[in-house]
């Protein structure tokens, strides 16, 4: 033991580191819609928080803790099966804004036991929680290390786990989880008395390697009242802990003593949606060439295709903007996406070739609500087709990791798959299913959840998957509407089985499959900072502590349907949800990126756009208007980026004022979502167009226009994608292209690949001259490259328009 807790204390010093519930409150004040969703703690809950603090009052130590420990714990038969492990608010809070629970308050009280109390809690847990804390660590399990921290909490153990876990998160490239857990810690009277000073430095040291300085030299400042007469050998000098100390200046001298914290937010590969899951990631990319390297098509058909780009036309010409609500998601040598029939195609980086598809036997819709034989082939897209295209972000997206894709499929889509398991049930239309496919195995199912019977798990019986899940640390993060409670669902991603769960909101309103609005949304969770940040999609966000599965805070905000009064017309005549219209301007997605501490919220359901403090839920930015934005691109030095139909603007979160505002050139709109870079944004356009923006300023650093309409944009292997309402397009990019060109004819000069593609970087630079000599020499080496001749033709035909009496002879000749 004494071992042990030296060895943490080295580390600390050298920094490394239901309705039913409702009707127990009838007098509660009453609040918007949103906020009612909120179920509050039922009684079996606050039964034993009370026996809790009455016994603490009476100095019961034993009957308080094993009371209190009943709350944090998931297999304690003191309470009902569907509670145990369950977190729930209080009271509804202030401006709708919820951050006491009974977890919360569980913990809070075992942390002020007196030393009495103390010795107690490590006679009831004290050896057990030791024994798994070292088992833990022989195993290097940081999942059993996690659980010693959350089961026993308060004990010397549980608090060695905690210092272990922020270490790992530190060294892991995550320093503002790793401070979350510490700053728990300085919390704690006996977390204190156990490490000392050196507490606050490695909280300190954690937040200053999160970039937040400010709030690192506050906690020395304030470590001089917590322990007082100490000092810290920080910057090499053994200094007091005196409040009086430009903290943030020691801070920065220590901070060229270490080395830097590895951002592990730019991923190579690209498995979710906004590539981490912070959903900050930055991409790095080029503008790209004006030719396309290869394009996949992801239509059903030609008449299809035909109907797409008419209806894209025509709703244009009304000055409506429709963005693509199809993404790819990259690992290895693949490119995953989605088609408008529901199949999800594997295809090969390099090639473009499909390597394998993943077909849902039923999943074709008809491609006009007219039969199309009967209108000409000129009727409007069916409203079916539309939403996949156009409207619903659920239908295009999906996840992954390294081994296996995850996708969300409906009871209809296996209607004629002929395997007992998709056999139709009755209930199947108010559940779905999520599964598991194998990358290796080209596709196939390793496991399938939800349904009326939950299929490889049972308790996920009735379960309405609300997204494509977080893959996370080998767990998949699912929000899960079950029989009209939506909950956060936890589940092993190499066998779908239930690892944990936690209730978070009653959506009251219809059914998912009835209201079209909530079911077309992706709700996914976001991570950060130790938090899982949960959407809900009917006015509520809610955030559960990763360490104890507890409630941080949830909050709510106006949504369409608060704006109804009458609940029989938020609901509409049979139980389903508001009109939805998959061509009418909203958000983008349920965008929620967490940058710096804070997590900037875009809810398709709300017409405004807000900020909110990653760990307490406080107001980081009030409310904004949408107005014509469609998505947040991210956060960066205090600053909010919108991008709109025609404009891009960087608000301050300081102010809630714009700090500039770059309109689109004249004529042209937004295409699709872009790329966020390290300090500037890529964004999509009409009419094939591109543009960098800094984010420092708005200035647009460069443009260029390719040959294939631009959606939504990905970056991988230093090339650019794009995928949009019915097909997937591959770049090559200027810089990584020039440098790969020059390595191989440095190594070969007779390499035909390199020569094309030289005379393609001359092209883009208007060396028209340069670019015929290298396809020239290219030809003389090999005239029978068909990829040689398709270049040397273009570049003719461009040439001819150029200068005709130069190029005619050489139109001649080749």
């Amino acid at each position: 033991m004494i071992g042990l807790k030296n060895s943490v204390c080295c580390w600390l010093l050298l920094g490394i580191i239901a309705p039913h519930c409702q009707a127990q409150f009838p007098n509660r004040r009453q609040n918007d819609a949103s906020e009612e969703a909120f179920p509050i703690a039922p009684r079996p809950l606050m039964r034993l928080l009370r026996e809790g603090e009455i016994a603490f009052k009476e100095e019961r130590w034993s009957d308080g803790i094993t009371a209190l420990s009943a709350l944090l714990s998931s297999d304690d038969n003191t309470l009902p099966a569907d509670l145990r492990g369950q977190d729930y608010f209080i009271d509804h809070g202030i401006a709708g804004l919820l951050n006491k629970s009974v977890k919360g308050e569980a913990i809070r009280l075992l942390s002020e036991l007196p030393a009495e109390g103390r010795r107690t809690l490590e006679l009831q847990f004290g050896v057990t929680a030791q024994r798994e804390l070292s088992a833990a660590i022989a195993e290097a399990d940081f999942e059993r290390l996690g659980s010693v921290a959350r089961k026993y909490m308060h004990t010397e153990a549980g608090y060695d786990a905690q210092v272990l876990l922020a270490q790992y998160k530190l060294t892991s490239g995550h320093p503002l989880a790793a401070a979350g857990l510490l700053q728990n810690l300085l919390g704690y009277p006996a977390a204190r008395q156990r490490y000392g000073a050196a507490l606050a430095l490695a909280t300190a040291r954690a937040l200053r390697a999160a970039g937040n300085v400010d709030a690192a030299g506050t906690t020395l400042r304030l470590a001089a009242r917590n322990f007082p007469g100490e000092s810290l050998m920080i910057a090499g000098q053994q200094l007091p802990l005196d409040a009086a100390t430009d903290w943030r200046s020691v801070l920065s001298r220590d901070a060229e003593k270490e080395q830097p914290i590895v951002d592990t937010s730019a991923g190579s590969a690209w498995t979710m949606s906004g590539g981490s899951p912070e959903r900050n990631a930055t991409s790095q990319a080029s503008m790209p060439l004006p030719t396309e390297r290869w394009v996949r098509e992801i239509h059903s058909s030609l008449p299809e295709q035909q109907a797409i780009e008419r209806q894209s036309q025509a709703e244009t010409q009304k000055g409506r903007v429709l963005l693509p609500k199809f993404e790819l998601r990259m690992v290895g040598d693949l490119v995953l996406t989605k088609t408008t029939d529901a199949s999800l195609l594997a295809i090969d980086f390099d090639t473009g070739v499909i390597k394998w598809p993943l077909y849902f036997h039923n999943a074709p819709v008809q491609l006009t609500n007219l039969p199309y034989a009967e209108v000409g082939g000129n009727a409007a897209l069916s409203d079916e087709l539309q939403n996949r295209i156009w409207g619903s972000s659920a239908f295009g997206k999906f996840s992954c990791d390294e081994q296996r894709l995850y996708l969300v499929s409906q009871q209809s889509d296996h209607l004629l798959a002929g395997e007992s398991v998709f056999k139709v049930e009755d209930t199947a239309q108010d559940s779905n299913f999520l599964e598991g496919a194998s990358l290796r195995a080209q596709g196939a199912i390793l496991w399938r959840v939800g349904g009326s019977s939950g299929v490889d798990e049972p308790q996920l019986s009735g379960a309405y998957f609300l997204g494509p899940p977080l893959p996370y640390q080998g767990d998949l993060y699912c929000v899960v509407d079950i029989r009209g409670e939506t909950k956060l669902v936890v589940l092993d991603a190499a066998t779908g089985r239930l690892r944990w769960k936690q209730q978070l909101v009653q959506a009251s309103n219809a059914m998912p499959r009835l209201d079209g609005e909530r079911s077309s949304q992706a709700l996914s969770p976001t991570i950060a900072d130790g938090v899982i940040l949960c959407p809900t999609g009917v006015g509520a966000i809610v955030a559960v502590d990763l360490l104890s599965h507890g409630l941080r805070w949830g909050a709510a905000y106006a949504t369409h349907r608060n704006n109804v009064n009458n609940a029989f017309l938020q609901r509409g005549a049979f139980g389903e949800g508001p009109e939805f219209s998959a061509l009418e301007r909203r958000w983008q997605e349920p965008g929620m990126i967490a940058q710096d501490g804070v997590v900037a919220i875009s809810p398709p359901e709300s017409d405004e756009m807000f900020c909110r403090d990653i760990l307490t839920g406080a107001v980081r930015l009030a409310p904004q208007r949408r107005n014509s934005y469609r998505y947040i691109a991210g956060m960066r030095h205090g600053r909010l980026f919108a991008v709109g139909e025609r404009q891009v603007v960087a608000i301050d979160l300081a102010t809630g004022r714009p700090a500039w505002q770059r309109d689109f050139p004249k004529g042209l709109s937004l295409a699709g979502k872009g790329l966020w870079q390290s300090d500037s944004l890529l964004i999509p356009l009409s009419d094939n167009q591109l543009i960098r923006v800094s984010t420092d300023d708005g200035r647009v650093l460069e443009s260029a226009q390719v040959a294939q309409p631009l959606g939504n944009l990905f970056a991988y292997k230093n090339q650019l994608l794009s995928v949009g309402s019915s097909s997937v397009t591959v770049y090559y990019t200027r810089d990584a292209l020039s440098e790969e060109v020059a390595q191989r004819l440095a190594a070969n000069a007779n390499d035909t690949w390199a020569l094309n593609q030289q005379s393609q970087l001359a092209l883009v630079q208007g060396n028209l001259p340069q670019a015929l000599r290298s396809l020239e020499a290219s030809y003389a080496l090999d005239p029978n490259s068909a990829d040689t001749r398709y270049l040397l033709v273009d570049l003719l035909l461009d040439g001819l328009v150029a200068d005709f009496p130069r190029f005619e002879e050489l139109a001649h000749k080749y």
